[in-house]
């Protein structure tokens, strides 16, 4: 929208005043948490900020050199820049819609190209700092969108800032910044063993394309329910992460979403959300587990629970003490496209199951949701087989209500998959199988 201007009122003056407006609507938003409880009035509210600060940007860019005559810095016109990425990151975060991830990379990387805030940074200790936190914030946005090889350039950047400011402003302890670059090197660390293999989020290319999910009896269950909100929390003692994000929260974050591909991206959605729901959980196991080049499921690398959840193979292979350095990929490979029909084919065989809870049964139409139970049954067979925690039911997760029974480890369909996979890694030594078990 145009900003209306009285002739007699100077540019300087209405860009100071529209400033003003833009900040103290961005207070009140950047105060807000990302589960507000009323999304619909947060929405609202979010498009109001945006507007203000569409008005700002267009009316510096067509004001600019009456601006800068009237005193207006490089580095003011970065800071709006930055606030509008800040708003689409922040909106990102509470809708998981990745349209707005993207909007806020073309900002940060405007920032980056154009150097805002470069001039007169090593004589404002003030500027130095937005530059500092304009870094920090881009590594977070470059990592949600798996952009890896701007991570390390930014990395790389801010190591060379820190070590500048620190010479320049030898009063100033940047201690806080040398555990973010420390925070960000192990997040990195931890995060690369198996990276890129296949995307974490839900691709139509490598998945069951939504349409054609296999529907559930309506003898079972008379309404389907979709994903449309996740909180997602994440605590154990020195777990890895960076910026408030832990590395179990930054890989189910990007399995409950969609990968962008084309005109089929969508946001989640919802229906028939009612109070006095019934829980459905998938739990992890009570105890954690030493194992031989493991270490224990709450590892540095992150939860082995979350791992097969959100990328199952990579867990076996880590499970079985194989990095990504050590597979063939072929091998791999194989694995992975054996893994993947086995799982859509325990999903056809789940949602004709006239066994299923109906809690279950409701959410098996949903892409999102019906991929993490498969997965989770994988994870339970897995580590109810594996030689070092067979018949041990502490190591084991547990669902409530309980899954089909033809399900079970136990069973046959279950420990046929698991020996299969094993095989192809020449693993089947590390579990322990049904006597007279026989591969079809």
């Amino acid at each position: 929208m145009q900003v209306q201007q009285n002739p007699s009122i100077p540019v300087s003056e209405v860009y100071w005043s529209l400033l003003h407006k833009a900040d103290k609507k961005f207070s009140k938003i950047r105060e807000l948490p990302y589960y507000h409880r009323n999304r619909h009035e947060y929405d609202a509210y979010f498009y109001k900020v945006f507007k203000v600060y569409t008005q700002l940007w267009k009316f510096q860019q067509e004001n600019r050199q009456k601006l800068v005559d009237a005193g207006l810095r490089r580095s003011e016109i970065g800071e709006i820049a930055s606030r509008i990425a800040q708003l689409y990151l922040g909106q990102y975060m509470r809708t998981s819609e990745a349209s707005y991830l993207s909007e806020a990379y073309i900002f940060y990387e405007a920032i980056l190209s154009r150097e805002y805030f470069k001039e007169g940074m090593f004589q404002d200790l003030s500027l130095a700092n937005k530059q500092l936190r304009f870094i920090s914030r881009f590594l977070v946005v470059c990592l949600l969108l798996n952009r890896r090889e701007m991570v390390q350039q930014l990395l790389h950047q801010l190591k060379g800032l820190v070590d500048d400011c620190k010479r320049t402003f030898q009063e100033t302890d940047f201690k806080e910044w040398k555990l973010v670059i420390q925070e960000i090197v192990r997040f990195l660390k931890a995060d690369t063993a198996f990276m890129n293999i296949r995307p974490l989020r839900y691709s139509i290319v490598l998945e069951c394309h939504p349409d054609s999910l296999p529907q559930v009896s309506t003898l079972v269950v008379r309404r389907s329910l979709r994903l449309r909100d996740a909180i997602l929390s994440s605590y154990h003692h020195n777990e890895v992460k960076f910026s408030e994000i832990t590395l179990d929260t930054f890989r189910m974050l990007q399995c409950l979403e969609w990968e962008p591909s084309g005109s089929f991206y969508q946001p989640n959605a919802i229906n028939g959300v009612q109070k006095g729901e019934t829980a459905a959980m998938l739990l992890s196991s009570s105890f954690s587990y030493q194992a031989s080049g493991v270490g224990s499921f709450r590892q540095p690398s992150g939860s082995l629970f979350t791992l097969f959840l959100t990328a199952p193979m990579q867990a076996f292979c880590l499970l079985l003490g194989m990095s990504g350095a050590d597979i063939d990929m072929d091998i791999y490979n194989k694995a992975e496209k054996l893994l993947s029909s086995s799982l859509s084919d325990w999903g056809s065989t789940l949602a004709t199951s006239d066994t299923i809870d109906p809690v279950w049964a409701q959410v098996l139409t949903d892409p999102f949701l019906r991929r993490l139970i498969l997965r989770f049954i994988f994870c339970r067979a897995v580590l109810s087989l594996y030689a070092s925690t067979f018949n041990k039911k502490e190591f084991i997760p547990k669902s409530v209500p309980s899954l089909p029974a033809s399900f079970l480890p136990t069973t046959f369909a279950c420990q046929t998959v698991i020996l299969q996979i094993a095989n192809v890694f020449g693993a089947s030594t590390k579990f322990i199988f049904s006597e007279g078990l026989v591969l079809p």
